[in-house]
Order: C-alpha cells, then sequence, then structure tokens
C-alpha cells in the first residue's frame, strides 16, 4: 500500500490539545483514529489495520478454547430486556427509540439478552453443551461524560463472549481458562496489567474479574497488598477496621455541626463520628449507617440489602420523609427505612451520630444499647493505608483503565429468559452462564499508551499496521523499479512511502507510526549491492545485501512469531 494513499496526514503540530491519554493523542496526530463527534470516533486505514490485528489474536486464544463466532445485532427489542429485568437499570445508560410499527427497541450496550436469546433455539439437551460463542459488536450507551476519546465513548466496540454450561462445576472449570486467554491477549500486546476481584454490577452474577492497565488517567481504583497479593476493586475491596474501644458511657445530646456528610473532610478524621444515608431501593427506603472516617460503598449496600437499585434521597424528599436532611438519623423514625449498620459501627464503642436535630447530635452512642439494625454487613469502601485483613500489611490503591472484564452470571439470565435442557435423566434444567468482554477501542488506546517513546509509536510486530516501511531515495528509475519489485515480494505487510515530501519528514513520519522495520533503497547503497534495514524497536541500523534481505526478513518474522 502506498502511502500517499491513506487518509489522516500525520499531524506533527500542536493541533491535539495535550491530555493524560498520550496513546490517543498519538493515535489521532498519526493518523489512526479521527473524532467524529462527542464520544463518537472514526477509525482511520491505519486504525482498522491494528484493529483487525487485535481481533485477529483474539480470535485465535478463543478459538482454542473452542470458541465459534457470531454476530448478533445492535439493536434489540425492549421486552428481552424486560424479562431479564435490566431495561429498568439506570448505570446501563440505555439509548431506547419506538420503530415505525411502534415497538420498542435500544441500542444494545451488552449482549447477554440477546445472545441467550439466540441459543435458546439451539440448546435442547445436555448433549448440546458445553457451548462457547464469541463475537465482535458495536455497543451503544449514552454517557453522560464522555471522555478520552477511546476511553468512554458512546458508541464502542467490544469483543464478547459468552459460555453456556450444564453446571456450575462445569462454568467454573472454564473460568480459569478464559483468565489465562485474556492474560495472553494482553501480553502479547505489550500491555502491562493487573488482574482484581470486582462488582458483577449491573450484569448480575455473582463473581467477577477485571483487567486494568495502571495509568494516572483512570478511573478505576484498585486496593491492593504488596505483602500478600490481595487485590480488589475499591468497590468490594476489603480491610481491617480498626474499632473505638473503650468503657460505655452515657449517651447525651450536645451541639454538633460536624455529622453532616459535607463535613466529611480532615476535621473528622481519627473522630469516633457516625454517618447516616437514606436511598430508595425498588420497594423501601434503606438508611446506611457508617463510621465518618469511612467512605460507603453502594455497592456492598447492594449486596447486603439484595437491591439491584440504590438512589440516594435528596433534601426535598428527606423533608417529605420527616428527616432533617441536615441531621439524618436512625433515632425518632417516622417513615419506615431498613437500616443497615457497618460492622466497624457495631464494634466501636461512644459514637458520636446526628440526633435528628439540626446542630444538635447525641454523644457516647453505642449500637445495640442505644439504637439497632435490621441488617449488619461491610459497606465500606477500603482506602490507602488501611490494613489488609489477610496479613495485616498495608494497602495501596492503584489507579487504571479497565480493559476487559469476565463474570460469572451463574443461571441468571437462563431463568430470566427460559433457557432450559434435558440432562441424562431427563430433568428439565437451566444453564450456567458466563459473559466475557474486551474493550477494543480501549486496548487499541493501551496498546499504543504502553507501546511508544519520544519518536511516537512503537507497536508490537503482531499488532503494527504494517510490518515493513519502504522508501526510496533518487528519482532515478532503478531505484523506483528496486521498490516496488521489492514491496510486491513483502507482498501487504508493507507500506510504500511515495510521497513528494523531503527525506527528514518521511523518516519522522515513519518513527511516529510505529511500523518495525524501515528499509531505504538509494542509489549510494545499490552500488554497493546492499539496503538498509532499520529496526524501530532495537533502535539498530544495518546496511545488509539486497541479495540477503528477503531471508533475513522472514527469519525476524518467525522470531516474532508472524504468520508468512
Amino acid at each position: 500500500m502506498n502511502y500517499s494513499d491513506l487518509p489522516g496526514k500525520v499531524d506533527h503540530g500542536d493541533k491535539i490539545k495535550p491530555s493524560p491519554y498520550i496513546g490517543n493523542d498519538l493515535l489521532i496526530s498519526a493518523g489512526f483514529i479521527r473524532p467524529s463527534g462527542k464520544g463518537l470516533i472514526s477509525f482511520l486505514p491505519l486504525g482498522m489495520r491494528v484493529l483487525n490485528n487485535l481481533k485477529r489474536i483474539i480470535g485465535e486464544e478463543m478459538d482454542n478454547l473452542g470458541g465459534m463466532e457470531i454476530s448478533t445485532p445492535l439493536v434489540s427489542p425492549e421486552n428481552l430486556w424486560e424479562q431479564s429485568g435490566r431495561n429498568r437499570s439506570s448505570a446501563m445508560e440505555i439509548a431506547r427509540f419506538v420503530d415505525r410499527e411502534g415497538r420498542s427497541m435500544l441500542l444494545s450496550p451488552t449482549h447477554e439478552e440477546a445472545v441467550t436469546s439466540l441459543v435458546r433455539e439451539d440448546i435442547k439437551s445436555h448433549k448440546d453443551l458445553p457451548l462457547f460463542v464469541y463475537q465482535n459488536q458495536l455497543k451503544y450507551r449514552d454517557e453522560i461524560r464522555p471522555r478520552g476519546y477511546l476511553i468512554r465513548s458512546r458508541e464502542f466496540l467490544m469483543h464478547d463472549g459468552y459460555s453456556f454450561h450444564r453446571n456450575f462445576t462445569e462454568l467454573n472449570n472454564f473460568f480459569p481458562k478464559i483468565f489465562a486467554a485474556y492474560e495472553r491477549i494482553l501480553k502479547r500486546c505489550r500491555i502491562p496489567y493487573i488482574t482484581s476481584e470486582a462488582d458483577t454490577g449491573f450484569m448480575r452474577g455473582s463473581r467477577s474479574y477485571e483487567f486494568t492497565l495502571p495509568h494516572n488517567g483512570g478511573k478505576n481504583l484498585i486496593i491492593a497488598c504488596p505483602q500478600c497479593g490481595y487485590r480488589a476493586n475499591r468497590a468490594i475491596a476489603r480491610c481491617e477496621k480498626t474499632p473505638y474501644s473503650g468503657p460505655l458511657r452515657e449517651m447525651e445530646e450536645v451541639p454538633c455541626d460536624l455529622c453532616s456528610p459535607e463535613n466529611s473532610g480532615e476535621e473528622r478524621r481519627g473522630m469516633a463520628f457516625g454517618l447516616c444515608k437514606v436511598f430508595r431501593s425498588e420497594h423501601r427506603y434503606i438508611m446506611a449507617i457508617y463510621r465518618g472516617d469511612f467512605t460507603l460503598s453502594t455497592e456492598k449496600l447492594k449486596k447486603v440489602t439484595g437491591s439491584e437499585e440504590l438512589v440516594p434521597v435528596g433534601e426535598e424528599e428527606l423533608r417529605q420523609l420527616g428527616i432533617d436532611p441536615l441531621s439524618v438519623s436512625p433515632f425518632n423514625l417516622s417513615t419506615p427505612c431498613l437500616i443497615v449498620v457497618d460492622d466497624s459501627v457495631v464494634d466501636s464503642s461512644n459514637l458520636t451520630m446526628p440526633s435528628g436535630a439540626e446542630g444538635y447530635c447525641f454523644s457516647n452512642v453505642n449500637f445495640g444499647r442505644d439504637f439497632d439494625a435490621h441488617k449488619i454487613g461491610d459497606i465500606v469502601k477500603a482506602g490507602n493505608s488501611d490494613r489488609c485483613r489477610i496479613c495485616g500489611g498495608s494497602l495501596e490503591m492503584i489507579r487504571g483503565i479497565e480493559l476487559a472484564h469476565i463474570f460469572k452470571l451463574d443461571d441468571y439470565y437462563s431463568t430470566k429468559l427460559g433457557l432450559s435442557f434435558q440432562d441424562e435423566d431427563n430433568r428439565i434444567k437451566v444453564p450456567f452462564m458466563g459473559s466475557y468482554g474486551i474493550g477494543m477501542g480501549r486496548l487499541l488506546f493501551a496498546a499504543a499508551d504502553a507501546n511508544r517513546d519520544g519518536k511516537g509509536l512503537l507497536w508490537p510486530a503482531e499488532l503494527a499496521p504494517f510490518r515493513y516501511y519502504l522508501m526510496g531515495i533518487g528519482k532515478s528509475p532503478s531505484i523506483k523499479s528496486r521498490v516496488y519489485s521489492l514491496a510486491e515480494k513483502l507482498g501487504n505487510q508493507v507500506l510504500v512511502d511515495d510521497r513528494k515530501e523531503g527525506i527528514g519528514v518521511k523518516l519522522r513520519d515513519c518513527d511516529m507510526l510505529g511500523i518495525p522495520c524501515r528499509i531505504i533503497i538509494s542509489n549510494r547503497y545499490l552500488e554497493k549491492g546492499e539496503v538498509e534495514l532499520y529496526r524501530r524497536d532495537d533502535n539498530s541500523l544495518r546496511h545488509v545485501a539486497y541479495t540477503d534481505l528477503l531471508p533475513l526478513l522472514r527469519e525476524w518474522e518467525r522470531e516474532q512469531g508472524l504468520s508468512l
């Protein structure tokens, strides 16, 4: 392919505003992607070639696990989502529309419902299981705040896989295989990553693990213990909670203005405060009570209460419930609430808590004596320097960008959508299901961000849009003839730069594009029967005999594990 045929010119200027996401900046500057609107990204020819290489790498790993590629529509009937119960999830940010026949449709933010519905006609017997299918399909989420181009866009390409199993044991045995395959994919792309247990969220199911690129611009927070290796997303991570202890004292009402959630900063650190927050779930109100030196985890609160949605109750609604917004308290409640208390509150003595009257609070409050709860559990987030529950080590918080996520969905979707099979004893059972996803745009960003230097991109050979960059110096017919003769032998893995630009511009562009090998043919080299060969990864420059070039390149391809 000729360079002059490619849209998306390399931009060496300052048109791209610097951001924490250098990988995005390089992809835009080098002509791989282009923003098309808020949260919308177009892939240019160079970007498509890298994207197709990513699909090939992932496809190879999925095929090795017995996966079969499918494709389901981007548009789904909303009644599928009504069956699963996920159409009410605010976390999905679903874009809906009504077609010309009046049917409610949606742009799928994920495809569990669609795939379960698809295989429902094919899975009838235990002999049809296990089944593993995957696709590379567009998703759409009506993001409120898209950011970072490929990091959080509205329309995005996702690799998603779905496995169906006879029982939980079979699903459990398959899970480590998909986990290892995802690790191999990231290693083949030379992307650094950490794995951690995570919340299942709107995906449902019992357990999930995420693969995260450590990155200062990321919003994903991972709690990790360097001493024992414990890692979990901050939303579900657990830590050791040191109780406030001492002899019980008599509760009394005192003037106080620190119990409001707005005053949760340094003035309360190290003080024995208890905070209360009210949420509205599907059918009830929930009051969460936790210590002020911790941060509430709504994900943990959902698990403890069995709630799918938790909406914070605003000031006006609190007043309608007879609760003072400035002094939310379990005392003198006039509205029934499910009271959930964090275990650190249960274990601590003589807390200070809101009294229910603005400007006043109760001191020396003790759980069990002064107030009670319907449920007790861990409902707060672990933080930096908290102690590890496993080994007592000091926990660290790592910021990163989520690249992939795998879920044990159990029988949630099978049950909701009526997927069943007949077992060996002619009993009707429902399959257990796993869901596995990789954000392709984020993966492209991560590969670019992790593989770069001061000159530009530095693609791994498996990902590079082209393996070879070829240019001739000089206008003689012999140079042009040699260039195109060599290009024909190298096939579709060579990019010929035949632009009418200066040599310096072409060399800078070659470095920016990150193509692994650069080949230069000129009269000076041809007089000696040689060509110039430059390796981008190790910055090595050599002059090799023209007759030895092809065998040398084929040997390099074998070393890189590339198909010839």
